[in-house]
């Protein structure tokens, strides 16, 4: 079968206070090594809007991101250490 393209990076920006977090979905696939039905459609859904029910407290809880980042197969997204590694300042 034919491979399916990489999808492009892209940023979620509704993450204020906090630095905008960019998405890779390149570092995720090419270099994890994941396939898409890891991700989609749970706990991502096969659209490009972010959920406005995605909020810190429910990746803690486990959902979206924090379904692997949840210290164990990833870094915890409740690692306080961890804010700079998906909060990355805007490059101007």
């Amino acid at each position: 079968g034919a491979e399916i393209p990489v999808p492009p990076d892209f940023s979620y920006e509704e993450t204020k206070p906090l630095a905008p977090v960019p998405f890779s979905h390149k570092f995720h696939v090419t270099e994890k090594k994941l396939q898409c039905p890891e991700c989609h459609t749970k706990p991502f859904e096969m659209k490009k809007v972010a959920s406005p029910k995605m909020t810190m407290a429910n990746l803690n809880e486990g959902e979206f991101c924090g379904k692997c980042h949840e210290g164990k197969k990833a870094f915890a997204t409740k690692d306080a250490k961890a804010c700079s590694k998906c909060h990355l300042p805007v490059k101007k």
